[in-house]
């Protein structure tokens, strides 16, 4: 068991990270990688956005969180997930390996979320900066594209503009088995206006509310 770019003290750390909730169901394993996938989640964001600011030092906080937006969402931890085919290193038991398990996006995604947390653990916050840092340098070749707003950037920026507050983001549900979860996110205003979707992941449930209040009050403007 070897992971690109770095050579583990502790490869129990590794074995973790990569150990999918349906191995442990099935008792193939004891510990799935769900604990570190939390840590490893606000580890890349703190480092992304570590990494946005000292960068690109003339931009405003509403163009560095549009940034940062699309560093660090499940489309581009994805990208980065099959570029260092994880996939094919994820321990999952067969039900969950006949339905395409290794090519899942959730399961890339939570996956490499929490191989950044086993690296942290097995070292320090120097060594897992260095390395997002190395795995992420592709997408700042193409500055553009860093400047696309997702639905959650547009929300915030024309909240900001007209109310001067940031919409409130929150789980109202998590369902389906343990290896397969739907999330329901809300957002609202104010509480005066409240809406909600679901997804397969936060950031996915997250955006697709975004997008449903974004609708909403530019509707409103016609």
């Amino acid at each position: 068991m070897e992971l690109e770019d770095y050579k583990f003290k502790n490869i129990n750390f590794l074995k973790i990270a990569l150990t999918h909730p349906s191995a442990i169901k099935n008792k193939l394993e004891d510990i799935s990688y769900e604990r570190m996938e939390f840590l490893g989640d606000s580890i890349l964001n703190i480092v992304i956005a570590d990494i946005v600011y000292h960068k690109f030092t003339t931009h405003s906080e509403g163009q560095l969180s549009i940034i940062l937006a699309n560093l660090v969402n499940s489309k581009t931890i994805v990208m980065v997930a099959k570029k260092l085919n994880i996939g094919q290193k994820i321990i999952l038991d067969n039900g969950e390996e006949q339905c395409g398990g290794r090519e899942n996006p959730n399961n890339l995604e939570n996956a490499l979320e929490a191989i950044i947390a086993s690296i942290y653990l097995d070292s320090d916050f120097s060594t897992i900066k260095d390395i997002i840092g190395k795995w992420w340098a592709d997408f700042f070749i193409d500055i553009d594209k860093l400047f696309q707003k997702d639905y959650k950037s547009q929300l915030q920026e024309l909240l900001q503009k007209k109310y001067k507050i940031l919409p409130k983001y929150i789980t109202e549900d998590r369902d389906g088995e343990p290896h397969e979860p739907t999330f329901t996110i809300s957002v609202s205003l104010k509480n005066k206006y409240k809406f909600e979707a679901q997804g397969k992941t936060k950031k996915e449930a997250e955006q697709g509310a975004a997008k449903e209040m974004l609708n909403f009050m530019n509707d409103q403007d016609e």
